[in-house]
């Protein structure tokens, strides 16, 4: 997708689900400015494009973020929650680089799947608390940081900002949603624990939402031939 397909109306008729990549408010707003890109390089998605994307959810889409591209979503959509580490200088919170530990309700679709405990990847990322729900929004928390340091390896500076904070929230709009994956849930395509946020969101947009794959979808067992099953059968007595 390009900048133009962003601003052009309609994406519900061609899209099913829209992610973005982590990347700032204002570069995607923006983009690229100068002569030194190419034509077709240069700004962003502007005030058009937010318009398409906030139409696009109310009609049913599913728009992905991942990390910092939450703040874009959170503020062009007037989403009812907060980033609360936005603003907050490195001499008060600082996380370069860590895994640290999450609650997950699993019970939710975005987290089928995955256990009640996770290791997520956080690079100077999000961390959320919800606010009051307009009436045309609700927002629902899938990922939580504990009560405690969730520190599990790697440092942080300031761990107290992320007590009981929201790490990923999903808030319904209209037909549609917006999904806030407020960590790198992908990173280098190694956390492999936490994938399934970011594969549930997307099949739940193209199942028309229901997020985990029904019973139809799931694979069947694998059946095991008879010889195996003698062969790994415990002697008698």
């Amino acid at each position: 997708m390009r900048n133009a397909d962003l601003r052009s109306s309609r994406l519900r008729e061609r899209f099913d689900a829209i992610l973005f990549a982590s990347q700032s408010r204002t570069s995607l707003l923006n983009g690229n400015q100068g002569e030194w890109h190419r034509p077709e390089h240069r700004g962003g998605i502007g005030t058009e494009g937010v318009q398409a994307l906030a139409e696009f959810v109310q009609e049913g889409g599913t728009m992905v973020t991942l990390d910092a591209a939450c703040d874009f979503a959170i503020q062009e959509l007037r989403l009812p929650v907060r980033n609360v580490l936005r603003g907050l200088s490195p001499s008060r919170f600082y996380c370069p680089g860590a895994i640290l530990g999450v609650t997950v309700d699993n019970r939710h679709p975005l987290a089928h799947g995955m256990a009640e405990q996770a290791s997520a990847y956080f690079l100077n990322s999000a961390a959320f608390e919800l606010l009051p729900e307009p009436k045309d929004a609700t927002a629902t928390v899938v990922a939580r940081y504990p009560p405690g340091n969730p520190l599990q390896s790697g440092w942080i500076g300031g761990p107290d900002h992320l007590r009981d904070r929201a790490a990923v929230v999903e808030v319904t709009r209209g037909m549609g949603k917006v999904v806030l994956l407020g960590f790198r849930v992908q990173f280098r395509a190694q956390p492999h624990g936490t994938f399934p946020l970011l594969f549930n969101a997307l099949f739940g947009a193209a199942s028309g939402g229901a997020g985990a794959p029904p019973a139809a979808a799931r694979p069947a067992p694998v059946p095991v031939p008879a010889a195996r099953a003698r062969a790994s059968a415990p002697p008698p007595g």
